[in-house]
């Protein structure tokens, strides 16, 4: 079954590897820490690498090392599932278990990163998980990118609805002096 994938209703969760036992389980790699136990029965979209997509219902997922394994009624074989390899997999953003609190970098995905006198330090366009920290990636008004850790000592405000993120001034000092 074919579906359009909305960039901004859709969220990437990872990369199929390779294939797995002859029932044609997909390896799906992945950063995300979610169990994605909790999206069995739920719609994932798969973009293959010409950008057909396709919809399938989550039967059954896997932990493998690394890797989860998802289990689809729709792929049945492992010569089928050999052709999802090196595609893309998305979930819709509404099955996220989210609480109220709850922050997903889409919620402030190409919104604007201000220090606490509100002076405008750039547009936000990235996102890095690391150990230790995360880092949310700015783009200055002069094309040059940083990364501002995304901690709580750094960070003074969210708003998801403007979708702005205020960091302390202490904490950006030099990184947008005019």
């Amino acid at each position: 079954m074919t579906g359009k994938i909305s960039k901004n209703s859709h969220l990437f969760i990872g990369k199929v590897v390779g294939t797995f036992g002859l029932r044609g389980a997909l390896k799906l790699y992945t950063e995300w820490t979610l169990d994605l136990t909790d999206f069995v029965h739920k719609t994932f979209y798969i973009e293959l690498l010409q950008g057909d997509s396709f919809k399938m219902m989550l039967k059954k997922v896997r932990k493998q090392k690394r890797n989860n394994l998802l289990f689809f009624d729709e792929v049945t074989s492992i010569d089928e599932a050999g052709k999802y390899i090196g595609s893309s997999v998305y979930i819709n953003e509404e099955d996220l278990p989210r609480e109220d609190e709850d922050i997903y970098f889409t919620d402030i995905e190409n919104g604007f990163a201000y220090d606490d006198n509100e002076k405008l330090l750039g547009k936000i366009v990235g996102f890095i998980e690391q150990k230790g920290y995360d880092m949310l990636v700015i783009e200055l008004k002069n094309g040059e990118q940083k990364e501002i850790p995304y901690l709580d000592e750094f960070i003074k405000e969210i708003n998801k609805n403007e979708k702005k993120v205020i960091f302390f001034s202490s904490s950006v000092k030099g990184i947008n002096e005019d």
